[in-house]
């Protein structure tokens, strides 16, 4: 059986690969696509304007049926100009009078789209004939550059079956453009999202759920690690208000909890804006500098010396295994923390970022708050109160958390959804 593997990251290929020599056949025919994120173009991050706007559609009707998809196009209006927010808001607005004419113009910008693929390979196979072999591709993307569109489409007119497998916490309602009719299969990891995802959006498209294709490992951690860390998980939304409400909770470990240590590890992107706030203030911490931790591939960072400031480089999968609770105002490493049996808090302080509406929409929040041993806490004195029941007055079963957890992601086995696929 050949199968391709493609995705913007070739770590996650690979361990993608291992996967499945290890759990489905050791002799499978296997192929990655390395030079995906390697053609020249001028921005291969980027959609182009016509891609762009099959987005904007898809995501705003998806929008009606899940939180997230919509959220993360109205509310990251650094990312995107007032044209293109406006754009978003008359679609959705426009969609809500008119929903038959509004889907019946995307599926056929998506056919248009198509039959341009179509046309211009039909042109090169005039010069260049070549026999394809149909093959299984798994793609491990979102879906949300040109070069992954191209991928796919490409992919699906050489006969193959692709199959979208998410590799990281996000769910497929939250950044994964499933365009109509493209995929075989979506295999979504969570149970909540795939009974209720709105079907009428992605065709023939089955949605499959199974549990990550990661999560074996964490039946072999050793709990016995925890120690007296509790992490901060940073998100991408107002992150000055994030950073005010580290310093509240690195002083109220200082002077309350003084046995336990705070680690911030910030968003990726607004790891220059986290550390640009502490340079510019003055002693901002009780006991000492807060600890901040960043992948290896990030420091550079560290050369910047600065009295607030203590850089650590701990992998984040250490930092989960080691750590005794994490707390964030909605990143999804929530969820690997319970996985790794962590006590979680959502930490609701800023009502824009995570309000009741939000948790009550279909989100990863929902599923988030359905694991064992997670709580919210709207103000910084629920969160003090809230340390106080889990760290003074009980101790943390950790095995019991993960145990839950797994039990919660794992009600069908990856390897079983995956043969029923391969082998039907």
């Amino acid at each position: 059986m050949r199968i391709l593997i493609s995705g913007d990251c070739l770590d996650q290929c690979y361990e993608f690969e291992n996967y499945l020599r290890n759990h489905i056949d050791s002799k499978l025919e296997i192929s990655i696509l390395k030079n995906f994120y390697f053609k020249k173009v001028k921005n291969p991050n980027k959609l182009g304007l016509y891609n762009l706007n099959l987005y904007f559609m898809y995501s705003t009707v998806c929008g009606f049926n899940f939180n997230s998809f919509i959220q993360s196009l109205r509310e990251r209006t650094h990312r995107i100009n007032i044209i293109k927010y406006a754009y978003i808001i008359f679609l959705s607005n426009f969609f809500k009078n008119s929903p038959k004419l509004y889907l019946s113009v995307y599926k056929f910008l998506w056919k248009v789209l198509i039959n341009k693929y179509i046309f211009t390979e039909k042109f090169k196979s005039l010069f260049n004939k070549r026999k394809n072999e149909s093959s299984f591709h798994f793609h491990l993307g979102c879906l949300t550059t040109n070069i992954e569109i191209e991928t796919c489409i490409l992919s699906k007119i050489q006969k193959n079956r692709i199959i979208y497998v998410p590799h990281n916490w996000d769910n497929i309602n939250s950044k994964s453009f499933i365009p109509y009719d493209l995929y075989e299969s979506v295999m979504s990891w969570d149970p909540l999202i795939a009974n209720e995802y709105p079907h009428f959006l992605i065709g023939k498209t089955s949605m499959d759920f199974t549990s990550s294709f990661r999560l074996n490992y964490l039946l072999d951690i050793d709990l016995k690690k925890k120690n007296n860390k509790i992490v901060f998980f940073g998100s991408q939304k107002d992150i000055s208000h994030e950073l005010e409400q580290i310093i509240k909770i690195k002083n109220l470990l200082d002077n309350t909890f003084k046995n336990y240590e705070l680690i911030y590890r910030p968003h990726p992107y607004e790891i220059n804006s986290a550390i640009n706030f502490c340079s510019k203030k003055n002693k901002l911490f009780t006991r000492g500098p807060l600890k901040i931790n960043l992948d290896s591939k990030y420091k550079k960072y560290v050369t910047n010396k600065n009295v607030n400031i203590k850089y650590d480089l701990t992998p984040l999968e250490e930092l989960l295994l080691i750590s005794k609770v994490a707390i964030s105002p909605g990143s999804t490493t929530l969820m690997e923390a319970t996985l790794n049996g962590c006590v979680s808090i959502l930490l609701t302080t800023n009502p824009t970022q995570v309000s009741l509406k939000l948790m009550h929409q279909k989100d990863h929040i929902l599923s988030l708050l359905t694991l064992p041993e997670t709580y919210i806490c709207p103000s910084i004195l629920v969160l003090e109160s809230k340390l106080e029941d889990i760290l003074l007055k009980k101790e943390i079963s950790h095995k019991e958390i993960r145990d839950k957890a797994l039990k919660f992601f794992q009600p069908s086995k990856f390897k079983t959804s995956l043969e029923n696929i391969m082998f039907s």
